[in-house]
């Protein structure tokens, strides 16, 4: 956050536009990071606003992480439509990475409404994508998708195959968030096969992970499973002392309001719009007015002038008149 505001004010001081909207989007990305879904949805309308100035492209970004802010934050419908926003400009502009992005949150989206066929085409399409532009992180966090919709048909080798591959990019990349989420994902499927010791196994490398990437979301429904887990093998006290934990981060997240704030700065991004649009017609309307006046007053100082050759040429008729009758 440092380094991406000292570089936001650099930006502004030099009219470097391009770097001032990098900048937003980067600090958007820490606040997303951080869970602050608030700052990171402003820092996102601000970019895509910036960008827009700049040229269609540079807005792209903006609007695939909004996608990912309204997906954390359970709007099923904002998410998909920013996406589908993402993913045809990337389309457009052959931003791979943006299209990785997008295809990735579609397929969750699909997942989630119980459309299996078009998540996994929407998931290899973007494993295809993420593996050509060597982005392991996005190649991870496919896999691991691709093995939740495996495991939702109930082929579960498949879903293994696919959970441990994920799981040794994510370890490999450094990816602690990553890594957490798969082994959370591990543990509930071993738990749903009533294998409780592998699940609970798998839990306790979750929450390792979770607590170094310092996720309180992660954090949160890693202790809220082990719980379960512990209740399930008889272990009351544990149980009761994961639940407690699990409570206490859950104190930290509101989504609701989230969602709330989120949504007000998107309202406030789209009445600026309106308001520029609004205020560009007025300026149109004034001018068409200014220079209607203009045309009426050049008509009537036309008109004025063609009076007064009119008045002189009929006192000089009449001088003529006077001058004719006298010498006659």
């Amino acid at each position: 956050m440092y380094y991406a505001k000292t570089a936001e004010k650099i930006a502004v001081q030099k009219s470097l536009k391009t770097l001032n909207v990098r900048c937003l989007e980067a600090k958007g990305n820490v606040f997303a990071y951080q869970e602050k879904y608030e700052e990171a949805t402003k820092s996102y309308f601000d970019a895509i606003k910036k960008g827009g100035e700049i040229s269609e492209k540079e807005s792209i970004r903006g609007y695939a992480s909004l996608g990912y802010v309204f997906k954390k934050l359970g709007n099923t419908k904002r998410s998909r439509d920013y996406c589908e926003k993402a993913y045809n400009l990337g389309k457009k502009y052959a931003d791979t990475s943006v299209m990785v992005s997008a295809l990735n949150l579609l397929g969750l989206a699909d997942k989630n409404e119980g459309n299996n066929d078009t998540t996994l085409e929407r998931f290899s399409e973007g494993l295809k994508l993420s593996k050509e532009s060597k982005n392991l992180e996005r190649e991870s966090q496919i896999l691991y998708n691709i093995a939740n919709v495996y495991f939702n048909k109930k082929e579960y080798d498949k879903g293994f195959e696919y959970f441990n591959e994920s799981i040794e990019i994510s370890k490999s990349n450094g990816s602690f968030s990553n890594t957490a989420i798969s082994f959370h994902s591990l543990a509930f499927t071993h738990y749903e096969l009533n294998q409780i010791q592998e699940s609970m196994r798998a839990a306790d490398s979750a929450l390792h992970y979770a607590l170094l990437s310092e996720s309180y979301e992660l954090i949160l429904e890693t202790y809220a499973m082990k719980a379960e887990i512990a209740y399930a093998l008889g272990a009351i006290n544990d149980a009761y002392s994961f639940l407690s934990y699990a409570y206490a981060y859950k104190d930290s997240l509101n989504f609701s309001q989230l969602n709330d704030a989120a949504l007000s700065a998107e309202n406030a991004f789209e009445e600026e719009k309106k308001k520029i649009q609004d205020s560009l017609t007025r300026v149109q309307q004034q001018l068409a007015i200014d220079n209607q006046e203009k045309i009426n007053n050049q008509k009537l100082q036309a008109r004025e002038t063609l009076i007064w050759i009119f008045a002189i040429v009929l006192i000089l008729v009449i001088i003529g008149i006077y001058f004719l009758i006298k010498n006659n």
